[in-house]
């Protein structure tokens, strides 16, 4: 028969096993976000705007194969959920505006083959200035 001290002492280890178990699980979680951040990251420059994008990256390429919940990722990560989600919907309209501005410079390039860059821009300016930003440097960068 076991005495009082025995069974307190069983209920403490059983508490610690419990709380190693959970520290173990998140260290996995912190792993394997890292993991992916830095092989994301590796493909960015490293400007403070694509450090950014790296970080809502990683979240979506844990988030998509079921490794790691969204809310623990931004925890690893240090940033909210309301953060990740604004950034998410920041990457989509930047998406859609590369691909509008893609098609655009192909249509003016089918009409008029020998247009330099700097007057494609200047119409590209004048003509969808409402419709999508970008920068010369960027547009350059893209589409040349």
């Amino acid at each position: 028969m076991e005495t009082i001290d025995e069974i307190q002492e069983i209920k403490a280890l059983k508490k610690e096993i419990k709380a190693l178990k959970e520290a173990y699980a998140e260290m996995t979680i912190e792993k394997k976000v890292y993991e992916t951040y830095l092989q994301v990251y590796g493909e960015e420059t490293g400007r403070s705007e694509e450090i950014k994008k790296a970080r809502t990256r990683t979240i979506q390429i844990l988030s998509e194969k079921k490794q790691v919940s969204i809310k623990a990722a931004c925890k690893v990560l240090n940033i909210t959920r309301q953060a990740h989600y604004k950034a998410v919907k920041a990457l989509e309209k930047e998406g859609l505006s590369e691909e509008l501005i893609l098609d655009w410079v192909k249509e003016k390039r089918k009409v008029n083959k020998s247009e330099g860059g700097r007057k494609l821009f200047c119409r590209f300016d004048n003509e969808l200035k409402g419709i999508a930003k970008i920068g010369r440097d960027k547009f350059f960068k893209y589409f040349y």
